[in-house]
């Protein structure tokens, strides 16, 4: 396999400083100044209202898409929505790449504009057009792009370590201790906190490892750590070039880490003792990680959460989920299902799944539950740990009509993404109704944070 073109601190700077011009699936979606939208719909406007019919087909024709499709299909429908009212944009956007903040804000702006009370009948397209160049315009719209790069650089490292290269381990090290870096002078963006999602999708993946076993050498962990703790010691002690731990970026670092900081801060404790301090939680915290990873090695079928080759010739990563659902799909024996029954079980089909619509014949349905390992935003990380079918004794999910797939420990929308993708992908046999749920919605910081809580 192919090296991937940038690794450690080349990979990092360009990621932080092209990040705002590329979307989390690599296509170009610059961000612009987002322009005034004075009559547009005021804060607090939901984006969707569950009796509006109109609102939900929007929502379900760009949602199971990646970025920059779904924004190029959020511009048709509000260029749509202008020409059926006869309106034009609030101003004209300047040629671009791709969709950008000023673009959807001139749209929307134009819309909520239009006489006749079409602001009204267009408010589901006019709430979703502003809401995207909020994001767009905004601040952390860079960091993500970021992040999807450096987190692609880790899937393709993480499939050299698999296939046996020597050095995979100590790039990765050097790829995590520069983004780290990179967080604490707020390049491009990031935060520490997202240094800490990156560190955990990279263990996460570790288990892909044969047998599971840490990313890299305890030498190479070791400067991870260092990395980290000399980025939190940074920001806490307000040294010159150092982000600023606010409010948004204090709330993405785990518990740990939090409690830490606060006594470190009332109790004046700064230098080598903060250090010591967080070094010893930090080890803790990668401790955690790698018996996280190692969890899934007595997997057999979905162990592994990297596909050698995704659709563009690299590696991408693979939620368990969505394995799951194509070993249904393809009517396979999945043998790492476990069959239980129970009282409760009993209740929650005969019972529950008639308000999803299901009716009498979901009582029949397969229950595959999994405990949720990480997951990585716009590059779809992964559910890690043993799935169970709930049906008669002997049944496999394949042979009923519905299949309900939920995740304890919650779910992403990049997981929600992949399973409505795999199902449009299988267009050959019968195809079972799938219902996807979750004890939680994460967002992707929210999977490092209960991981080392």
């Amino acid at each position: 396999m192919a090296k991937p073109k940038n690794v450690g601190p080349a990979a990092v700077a360009a990621a932080a400083d092209a990040g705002a011009g590329a979307d989390a699936d690599g296509g170009a979606a610059a961000a612009g100044a987002l322009p005034p939208l004075p009559d547009a719909p005021p804060l607090g406007a939901p984006l969707l209202e569950p009796s509006d019919r109109r609102g939900a087909e929007l929502l379900a024709q760009i949602l199971p898409k990646g970025p920059r499709e779904a924004l190029l299909q959020l511009r048709k429908s509000l260029k749509d929505a202008l020409r059926a009212e006869r309106a034009q944009p609030a101003a004209r956007a300047k040629l671009a790449a791709g969709v950008t903040a000023e673009e959807l804000g001139a749209l929307s702006a134009g819309l909520a504009r239009a006489p006749d009370d079409a602001g009204l009948r267009q408010l589901p397209v006019i709430t979703l057009g502003t809401a995207a160049a909020q994001i767009l315009g905004g601040p952390r719209w860079g960091a993500w792009c970021a992040l999807g790069a450096l987190e692609r650089q880790v899937v393709a490292l993480i499939q050299e370590a698999a296939d046996g290269a020597p050095d995979a381990g100590a790039s990765l090290a050097a790829l995590l201790s520069d983004a780290a870096a990179a967080a604490a002078a707020g390049r491009g963006g990031l935060r520490v906190g997202d240094a800490f999602q990156l560190v955990a999708f990279c263990y996460s993946l570790s288990g892909d490892l044969t047998p599971p076993a840490p990313p890299f050498y305890s030498e190479d962990e070791r400067a991870v750590a260092g990395a980290l703790a000399s980025a939190l010691a940074a920001c806490l002690e307000g040294r010159e070039g150092a982000a600023a731990l606010d409010a948004d970026a204090w709330a993405a670092l785990p518990a740990p880490i939090q409690e830490t900081l606060s006594e470190a801060h009332h109790s004046g404790v700064t230098g080598a003792p903060l250090r010591a301090t967080l070094d010893a939680r930090l080890s803790e915290a990668l401790a955690r990680l790698r018996w996280a990873a190692a969890a899934r090695g007595k997997l057999r079928d979905v162990r592994r959460l990297v596909a050698p080759s995704g659709p563009d010739g690299a590696p991408e990563a693979a939620p368990l989920v969505r394995q799951v659902l194509g070993k249904i799909l393809l009517r396979a024996d999945i043998r790492d299902l476990q069959h239980a029954s129970g009282p409760s079980l009993g209740g929650l089909l005969k019972a529950g799944l008639g308000r999803l619509g299901l009716g009498a014949a979901a009582a029949l349905g397969a229950l595959a539950g999994a405990a949720t390992g990480a997951g990585g935003g716009g590059g779809g990380g992964g559910s890690a740990a043993g799935a169970a079918a709930a049906a008669r004794p002997g049944g496999a999910p394949h042979d009923y009509p519905a299949v309900i797939i939920f995740v304890v420990g919650g779910i992403c929308a990049a997981e929600a993404r992949a399973v409505r993708r795999e199902l449009e992908a299988h267009t050959f046999g019968p195809r079972p109704a799938v219902v996807l749920g979750g004890t939680a919605l994460l967002a992707p910081e929210d999977a490092a944070r209960q991981l080392l809580a």
